[in-house]
């Protein structure tokens, strides 16, 4: 006598292109990708803005920060969070607008794929 019903029933999952969203990156922001990655032998990562247009989303800039990088992880820490928003953006012309959109968090898995990441 079996307690459980077994399923026959094959599962299958289809991307819905609707829900496929579009991001474009700046040449600036992504140059700065780049460069974050390549000085740097670990993990690392990045805060960054970004605004949305009709389903469509734009990273404009990018900006590096304190924190601890380790070859799997990268920490942001309060005080680097901190230090970056309110010490060295804080004098950009356009701090309203790094505030308001202030929307990105990116990292480098370092030579590890890429995957969704826990962190």
């Amino acid at each position: 006598m079996s307690f459980f019903n077994v399923s026959t029933t094959k599962t299958t999952v289809d991307v819905l292109q609707a829900c496929v969203p579009e991001v474009i990156i700046s040449k600036e922001a992504l140059i700065k990708m780049k460069l974050f990655i390549q000085g740097c032998n670990e993990e690392i990562g990045w805060l960054g803005t970004a605004t949305r247009d009709n389903g469509m989303f734009t990273i404009h800039d990018v900006f590096l920060l304190e924190q601890e990088v380790h070859g799997a992880t990268a920490e942001l820490t309060t005080d680097g969070i901190s230090k970056l928003l309110y010490e060295e953006l804080a004098t950009k012309e356009n701090y309203d607008f790094i505030l308001e959109n202030m929307k990105v968090w990116g990292h480098s898995h370092n030579v590890m794929p890429v995957y969704p990441s826990a962190q």
